[in-house]
């Protein structure tokens, strides 16, 4: 006499195939939100004036701090500002404002590799008219 089939689940749980069917269905789901999330996203690049005292060496112009962002600059700034995984050193001690001045007409890039090719450029031209640049 053949025993009848064992059910794969134990009685009163959740079946493995919904399981794992939801987990999966969750984790296409955020990989889509992330990648239409990625493809509206533009980036731009901020100009922080620093404190002299940020370097030991005298320069005639103030020091700059170059940076590329997802956020707009004063959201950045504010992020420096607060300290913590997300701030750079030098700005979070150093930072007076933002240079707005020297912002326009820069972006907005649509690639995170176009804003930071973009970065190194007007980090080099600051560096090219006088200022103590800082980037990166």
């Amino acid at each position: 006499m053949a025993l009848p089939p064992r059910p794969l689940n134990p009685p009163n749980s959740t079946p493995l195939a919904v399981k794992i069917g939801s987990q999966d269905f969750a984790k296409s789901v955020r990989k889509r939100k992330a990648r239409a999330a990625a493809q509206h996203r533009t980036y731009s690049i901020y100009i922080i004036e620093l404190s002299r005292a940020c370097s030991k060496q005298p320069c005639a112009l103030a020091p700059l701090y170059v940076g590329q962002t997802a956020h707009t600059p004063e959201h950045r700034f504010a992020q420096h500002k607060a300290g913590g995984i997300l701030a750079a050193p030098k700005v979070h001690k150093f930072g007076i404002k933002l240079r707005l001045d020297l912002m326009k007409g820069i972006g907005p890039m649509s690639t995170r590799r176009a804003a930071e090719a973009m970065e190194k450029m007007v980090a080099e031209a600051l560096t090219r008219t006088g200022h103590r640049v800082f980037w990166g």
